[in-house]
């Protein structure tokens, strides 16, 4: 979440000027106390210089993020960071902030009961005009002009959904999402999320460097866990490609067995639980997710030692697969598993020794200091999840009956303005997807997603 865009009660916002007087005497205390209280998706607070330049008005070239940071330290709230990171875009994490618990308290209390809404920065009263302010701050935002090159067929998918009118969320869902959030999860991050997109629903795309998928921008009900997010959507209509990430790896891996296993219609599912001995619904419903993130993690380039011991981003297979009494060298050992793994190393050394790789829409990806082997064949699969459904948009760009309202990779939302006709144009898109799959040699399918079983993929 943007840390300007932060929306909390007056009260609190009082009582978070009460607490640190000196908030007002330079324009970017307010914003990063904001950044620290509310860090994006509830994840590592992560200040770069761009950032901390940004939130002070001023250029990032000669902006001198330590000074500034040390000065917050003084002036505001004791706190403690890493030192930067030349990879990271000059990135610090801040680690420790002296942050009272009464503050903290209060900050629970207003994310379950808050009202009388006002931007935690600006102090405007959320109303009509700064929901309109909102949505019009998000757009300029990714209209910015961006640092890397953007490849034509992920700008036009950009084009399209930032200039779609978007979708609102009825106040019934809201509260059904909010509810539901508070008895899974208790009061925490995804509050600030829902509460962000009852101000501004529209999501704003962006694109990201070394890869033509699409992220959103903004606070967004991609943002939320799959729950949630089913109770938001649950007018629209969610439609995803069949095993994309294994269909596409059986091609540009050319696993001829798994390209045969998933042509014939057959369930990879079915056979892995089979595999595992995994009988029971309940714990299959546990053991899909770790099982697709690990066939991401290797079909996406991460190293075997991530792969076992974590990131960041991923636990790894050695705590993820303990709950299942599974050891992790003998699921790599798997032969759906072992194939992936093995066919990913004679492409680690075929895109080495050419030097890059073309993706789905011929662009040569070449290697460089910047762009590992790894890197290019992340990019190489990923490319085919556009392709694939670039027939579907090129349609939506032209139709006056339905639109995509929200892209999740190999997934998208749409609206059919018509219900009674809602049947023929999912044929429809199913129809292009399926042709553009034959042509490619992809055995995947374009499949209707109900309500009920709403998967909206966490990717890596």
């Amino acid at each position: 979440m943007n840390q300007k865009s932060v929306v909390v009660s007056k009260s609190f916002r009082e009582l978070i000027l009460q607490e640190y007087p000196k908030l007002n005497t330079h324009v970017g205390y307010l914003p990063l106390l904001a950044h620290i209280l509310y860090p994006p998706n509830g994840k590592k607070c992560v200040v770069s210089r761009n950032l901390l330049a940004s939130i002070c008005n001023a250029k990032p070239t000669h902006f001198n993020a330590e000074k500034f940071l040390k000065e917050f330290s003084v002036n505001i709230m004791r706190i403690e960071y890493t030192g930067y990171s030349i990879l990271d875009a000059m990135a610090r994490e801040i680690t420790y902030a002296d942050i009272p618990q009464y503050i903290l308290d209060a900050q629970k209390v207003d994310r379950l009961h808050g009202n009388n809404l006002v931007n935690l920065v600006s102090g405007q009263v959320v109303n009509n005009r700064y929901r309109k302010a909102a949505l019009l701050q998000d757009k300029e935002h990714v209209s910015k002009a961006y640092s890397f090159p953007v490849s034509e067929q992920t700008q036009q998918l950009l084009n399209y959904l930032n200039n779609d009118r978007g979708f609102s969320f009825d106040n019934d869902a809201i509260n059904k999402a909010k509810s539901y959030i508070i008895e899974k999860y208790g009061e925490n991050h995804m509050l600030d999320t829902l509460r962000a997109i009852t101000i501004q629903p529209k999501t704003y795309f962006k694109a990201t460097e070394r890869s033509v998928r699409v992220f959103s921008d903004n606070a967004s009900v991609l943002n939320l866990p799959k729950e949630p997010r089913k109770m938001l959507t649950s007018e629209l209509i969610w439609l995803d490609l069949q095993s994309c990430a294994l269909s596409v790896a059986s091609k540009t891996f050319g696993l001829t067995d798994l390209h045969t296993f998933l042509s014939s219609g057959q369930d990879i599912w079915s056979k892995m639980y089979d595999d595992f001995g995994i009988i029971d619904n309940e714990t299959r419903v546990l053991f899909k997710p770790i099982v697709k993130q690990a066939i991401y993690a290797i079909i996406y380039g991460m190293s075997l030692r991530n792969l076992m011991q974590g990131n960041d981003d991923y636990e790894g297979l050695v705590v993820l697969l303990a709950p299942f009494n599974i050891n992790p060298y003998l699921f790599c050992q798997n032969d759906t598993i072992k194939s992936l793994l093995d066919a990913r190393k004679i492409q680690f050394s075929r895109i080495k020794g050419s030097g890059g790789s073309f993706d789905a829409f011929g662009r040569w990806i070449a290697i460089s200091k910047d762009v590992q082997v790894s890197s290019v064949l992340s990019q190489v699969n990923q490319s085919y999840e556009l392709r694939l459904l670039l027939p579907v948009l090129l349609e939506a760009m032209v139709s006056t009956q339905f639109r995509i309202v929200l892209w999740l990779h190999d997934a998208i939302c749409v609206e059919v303005r018509d219900h009674k006709r809602r049947a023929n144009y999912i044929k429809r898109m199913k129809e292009l997807v399926k042709i553009e799959a034959d042509m490619l040699g992809i055995p995947t399918q374009l499949n209707t997603v109900s309500c009920v079983e709403a998967i909206l993929h966490d990717l890596v």
